[in-house]
């Protein structure tokens, strides 16, 4: 089962959900959430270029779905996350354009703290082309960003996302042993390093909660057990199936169960 540490109503909170363990209920909670933050890469993205969205993805995500929740009440919904991007170069864009909307030290109504959640879904291009041994200060922006949120506009609730096993995607059987080695590798090292520190960070920030969700979780037990959820036995290989939209984004069935698996 995965951890979960909770202390009293002033201190930090965090919990973890583990690759191939029970699933807790998500980090998203549907009597209070009005207001969703999102900044990330192509797995975060909007399908639909519209005024919730900076950029957007030819599929629908899970923020897509998140927009119809039925139980969240048809959140207001930021998304500052666009293809490609990385914590290494495109954070720092992304909390620019975020600051432009809504400036240092301004306390928007719809960026209400007890009801407004921050997620982070980075890591994916950053591994790509990063050694395992690398990732750390990767993971350090991502929570600086955290703080700096926390410090400027008084957030106090973050999700952060793991990376999913992309190396069981259709794209993993086409790289060289020794690429996919180091992929695989700075993958499984983003994964751990995140959970230290934000372990860390929950330590820090008395009075804030903060998560790690994990998709790699979810994806885990859709490739395990595929008819549970659906799907067959060959999409969990297949280009263009039910599972694996190419090579390695996912399709929108699987953003759906994501998305579900989020709402508390």
């Amino acid at each position: 089962m995965s951890a979960t540490a909770s202390q009293d109503a002033a201190s930090p909170m965090i919990s973890t959900q583990e690759a191939g363990q029970t699933l807790d209920p998500g980090p998203l909670r549907s009597g209070t959430l009005k207001t969703l933050v999102v900044f990330g890469d192509s797995f975060s993205a909007t399908a639909r270029r519209d005024l919730d969205a900076v950029y957007s993805a030819e599929e629908m995500t899970w923020v897509d779905f998140l927009k119809s929740h039925p139980d969240l009440r048809t959140p207001v919904i930021r998304n500052f996350a666009y293809p490609y991007a990385t914590a290494k170069v495109d954070l720092g864009e992304q909390m620019a354009k975020f600051f432009t909307v809504y400036p240092p030290g301004s306390r928007e109504k719809i960026l209400e703290p007890t009801t407004t959640t921050y997620v982070f879904y980075f890591g994916i291009n950053d591994c790509d082309v990063t050694l395992a041994e690398d990732v750390a200060p990767l993971v350090d922006k991502v929570l600086d960003a955290a703080r700096t949120l926390r410090r400027e506009v008084g957030a106090t609730d973050f999700v952060i996302m793991d990376i999913p096993p992309l190396e069981r995607s259709p794209e993993a059987t086409g790289r060289t042993p020794e690429n996919a080695t180091q992929v695989i590798a700075a993958m499984d090292a983003w994964n751990k390093v995140l959970r230290v520190k934000v372990a860390n960070f929950a330590q820090e920030a008395a009075g804030r909660t903060i998560r790690v969700f994990s998709p790699h979780a979810v994806f885990t037990a859709i490739l395990d057990h595929p008819e549970e959820y659906g799907f067959t036995m060959e999409d969990t290989t297949k280009i263009g199936g039910a599972i694996w939209a190419d090579e390695v984004h996912a399709t929108p069935a699987v953003h759906k169960i994501v998305a579900a698996r989020l709402v508390a």
